[in-house]
């Protein structure tokens, strides 16, 4: 048996030092919710977990507030939040740096700016193709079934802005 487990969750800047023009983040953080059996836990699986900032030391404690955990830090409430659906999606990216690192090698960092993001250009390309499959496969289900495309509209959209920001970190690499 260990003394804490480990939480899966993302570095966070430290508000205080931000204030004082510091670089101070939250990272490697623990719970004491499960366990303490030294494993790595998502952070839904906990209601609190903790660490301090690295640079300043202050307390940094995430702590389950119903659609996701709010930050406190030295026990005063911040805006910050971790919400469920962002904690599904860093679970999802982890996995899917693991399964890279394994089948590829982990050599993506070595490889040029511009391959990189070219490779990012064919990702935003394929999720607008899945967009399109996925208004085909609606297409043939009754819309109030449904509801409307708005959500699909605006995925799109955000595809074209993403699309944009790659344009201009293409110009300072390439």
């Amino acid at each position: 048996m260990g003394l804490f487990d480990h939480v899966n969750a993302p570095k966070q800047k430290c508000p205080k030092c931000s204030a004082r023009g510091y670089t101070g983040v939250f990272s490697g953080w623990q719970t004491k919710d499960r366990g303490c059996l030294m494993e790595t836990l998502d952070p839904s699986e906990v209601g609190r977990f903790y660490t301090t900032c690295s640079w300043c030391n202050a307390w940094g404690e995430f702590r389950w507030a119903g659609d996701g955990h709010r930050l406190y830090v030295d026990n005063e409430r911040t805006e910050v939040m971790l919400m469920a659906s962002d904690q599904t999606l860093t679970a999802l990216v982890m996995a899917r740096l693991e399964a890279g690192r394994k089948e590829y090698g982990d050599k993506s960092s070595e490889r040029p700016p511009v391959e990189l993001v070219w490779e990012m250009r064919e990702e935003v390309a394929d999720v607008v193709g899945w967009l399109v499959q996925l208004d085909a496969s609606l297409s043939k289900r009754s819309r109030a079934e449904v509801g409307d495309t708005e959500l699909g509209d605006e995925l799109k959209q955000r595809c074209a802005q993403l699309w944009r920001v790659l344009d201009k970190i293409e110009e300072r690499v390439g």
